[in-house]
């Protein structure tokens, strides 16, 4: 009787936590936000099919409860105010962080964050930089009494003291810190644990399978050593003399390094994946293969991920490109540059230089050089506003390519075919989609604004706009200077 009752209980609350139609459309979501609650309601009715209440009702109301933090988080972005800044000595440029302004100023001698409206964040510092966040997380370096140190939204300290701080980032929900104290460098978590020992030096800190590893250097007797520190084994792979910024592809890294006179591509192991060369390009991912120009006795290769060398008849040939799963590169002969695939077959003529290859969209553009003037170039080998002063990188907004171009000192963008698709202007900046929408910074005379594709202006003048971030329904909120205010402005695009 009472696993009779047990059940009866279970579907009556099983039908107060199915979300109800009209409860969902009101609720303006995103397509990730889409994406994300479809999986939970899908567990959910997956799991009430196979008779599995309990487990059914916990996927509803994680739903529900999903569903009332976007609500809240769209409140919360629709909140439009203004900071008067007189009332500071110093200040700095604002920081957007989870809907609100953010940035560090200066009061009564002291520097705070202020967040929000009226938020003063910190016990008062000699000097506090800008806020960052990360996973709805703020926090802020700070120096105080000739050290360094960061402190979190509570206005407590984490980590450890430093002369200097040199980086801060999150990996898999903890903070870790990179510094200098007593020109000795070091790593600690948000806890102050030490991850590895004391260094000559240390750079990228990078999130390897959710351990935090960089890169770490010895000096002894006017020799370095680079190599690998992880949280669990502190140093481990083998001893470099020179090092490169790693390189990520899906969740695997990658970095180049020279020992002797040679250079080789490491994995995240530290384990040597290629030969020797006496230079190597940055690498590329080819249908998940790791690719790579190299120079070895005065010869070009194009190297994979196995070793594999493809010997190349150039002068001289760029960095390999994934142009929709093809690989292609720049390559030189006889003083002239153009584009060929790794099969050598030629895809282009000839320019007096190949400075970029880009992939739009799977699309391939490239910069050129002729004579002295710049150019961008398409898959056909059509120059892209060709009667134009100067055109810039293209960009993929929305699945549509548009450039940025400029004639006569005046700003425009135009599109693939090469027309003009807004007004001219004396500077843009920061072309973006909005649900499906393109919004733009636009700037005349000693103000800028915001413009969207219908080439109307759909905000008010101000001295600056810092950020553009979408809500929903074709509304974006702005966080701007005017005159001597920071303002948080709704727009409807």
């Amino acid at each position: 009787m009472k696993a009779e009752q047990t059940e009866q209980s279970l579907e009556s609350q099983l039908k107060m936590a199915r979300p109800k139609r009209a409860e969902v459309k009101r609720v303006p979501l995103t397509p990730e936000e889409k994406e994300f609650l479809g999986e939970i309601m899908e567990k959910a009715v997956v799991a009430e099919k196979a008779g599995e209440l309990e487990k059914a009702l916990g996927f509803y109301t994680d739903y529900k409860n999903e569903l009332l933090k976007i609500k809240e988080s769209i409140s919360e972005k629709e909140q439009e105010y203004t900071i008067n800044l007189d009332e500071y000595e110093e200040y700095y440029e604002p920081s957007d962080i989870e809907g609100k302004i953010a940035f560090s100023a200066k009061k009564d001698g002291k520097f705070y964050v202020i967040y929000g409206q009226d938020r003063k964040i910190g016990k008062g510092y000699d000097f506090a930089h800008n806020p960052m966040h990360s996973l709805g997380r703020l926090f802020f370096p700070v120096e105080q009494d000739k050290k360094s140190f960061v402190v979190n939204e509570q206005g407590e300290r984490i980590g450890a003291a430093f002369d200097e701080i040199h980086h801060i980032t999150d990996i898999a929900g903890q903070l870790f810190i990179s510094g200098m104290k007593n020109d000795e460098y070091f790593v600690v978590n948000e806890k102050g644990e030490k991850i590895g020992s004391n260094y000559s030096s240390v750079s990228n800190l990078m999130n390897v399978k959710g351990e935090c590893v960089f890169h770490a250097c010895e000096t002894k007797k006017n020799s370095s050593k680079w190599f690998l520190v992880n949280e669990k084994e502190g140093k481990y792979g083998q001893e470099y003399n020179a090092i490169d910024p790693p390189q990520f592809f899906e969740d695997k890294m990658f970095f180049h390094a020279r020992q002797g006179s040679e250079w080789f591509v490491f994995n995240e192991k530290g384990e040597k994946i290629s030969k020797g060369y006496e230079w190597i390009s940055y690498l590329d991912n080819i249908g998940g293969n790791i690719v790579f120009s190299a120079t070895r006795d005065n010869k070009w290769f194009i190297v994979n991920e196995k070793g594999e060398e493809l010997e190349q008849d150039y002068e001289e040939i760029g960095t390999p490109k994934n142009i929709g799963g093809k690989l292609v590169f720049g390559a030189k002969k006889d003083d002239k540059w153009f584009i060929v695939d790794e099969k050598g077959k030629k895809l282009s003529e000839d320019y007096d230089g190949i400075e970029f290859i880009f992939n739009v969209a799977g699309i391939m553009f490239y910069q050129v050089k002729i004579k002295k003037k710049k150019y961008i170039v398409n898959e056909k080998g059509e120059i892209i506003g060709k009667d134009y002063d100067f055109v810039r990188h293209p960009l993929d907004i929305g699945g549509r390519i548009i450039f940025y171009a400029e004639n006569d000192g005046k700003q425009f963008l135009i599109n693939e075919k090469g027309e003009k698709i807004s007004d001219e202007y004396d500077k843009i900046s920061s072309v973006e989609d909005i649900e499906g929408t393109l919004v733009f910074k636009a700037k005349k005379g000693d103000k800028w604004f915001m413009v969207n594709e219908k080439r109307e202006k759909v905000s008010e003048d101000y001295d600056k706009i810092y950020h553009v971030v979408p809500i929903n329904d074709n509304k974006a909120y702005i966080i701007a200077k005017d005159e001597n205010t920071y303002v948080k402005r709704v727009i409807e695009i």
